[in-house]
């Protein structure tokens, strides 16, 4: 009974993110990007995970650079299908007058799974901020404190080492004027292929739409990934 309920909540989730469908908005532009990231996982303790994560993203068709990031995050098992996770990031960005700003985002996580077989499911809650400056934060004023749901579904195709894997995730501002504003989705399609048991590639198209913003951007994004457990 409880895994019925379970996997209904996550499909109901799954149709209200879609219902935000990307459309086509008056003065959006477009984009093509690439990323490049690796991951790297090390169990610390029971229940207790650390991970090491570096991004290389090109914009302007990959042409230009973009940012490069560095992010230290730490996840804690609190059961089976429930873990929490916190993290912080600092990144080289390009600024408004073209020269690298260096800039900073703390996050929380709440992640729930569940699997059916061959198929997992989990919904993610994130609460993320950002600033140029750790010493000056302000979570009323600015326009920088960011609330996302994103739900994932992943499936491991049977005798062989590639899985698939699909994503849509929603994006809402909760400061600055006016708050809780809905701005942003992203959908995610990709694979990923085991090496080893420690490590894999994995490669994704998202699909990024904005809205309520001055100069909505739709990107089309290709990531190619790698990820080792130490």
């Amino acid at each position: 009974m409880m895994m019925m309920i379970k996997t209904r909540i996550y499909y109901c989730y799954l149709f209200l993110l879609v219902l935000f469908a990307s459309t086509v908005l008056h003065g959006q532009t477009k984009d093509f990007m690439t990323w490049y990231e690796a991951e790297f996982d090390m169990n610390l303790i029971k229940k207790v995970d650390l991970s090491t994560e570096i991004e290389q993203r090109f914009r302007n068709n990959s042409l230009s650079y973009d940012r490069t990031m560095l992010t230290f995050i730490a996840r804690y098992d609190i059961t089976d299908f429930l873990d929490i996770a916190g993290g912080v990031r600092a990144f080289l960005t390009t600024g408004n007058e073209r020269h690298l700003e260096t800039r900073y985002r703390l996050h929380l996580d709440a992640r729930g799974s569940h699997s059916l077989g061959a198929l997992g499911l989990s919904l993610r809650i994130r609460m993320h901020y950002g600033v140029n400056d750790l010493n000056e934060i302000d979570l009323v004023s600015s326009n920088n404190l960011v609330y996302r749901n994103s739900l994932e579904a992943d499936y491991h195709i049977f005798g062989t080492r590639f899985g698939v894997f699909a994503s849509v995730e929603s994006y809402h501002l909760l400061s600055g004027n006016p708050p809780r504003k809905f701005n942003k989705m992203r959908y995610k399609v990709g694979t990923n292929y085991e090496l080893n048991l420690k490590s894999e590639l994995s490669l994704r198209y998202m699909l990024e739409d904005e809205f309520n913003v001055v100069e909505p951007l739709q990107a089309h994004i290709l990531v190619l990934g790698y990820s080792m457990k130490l």
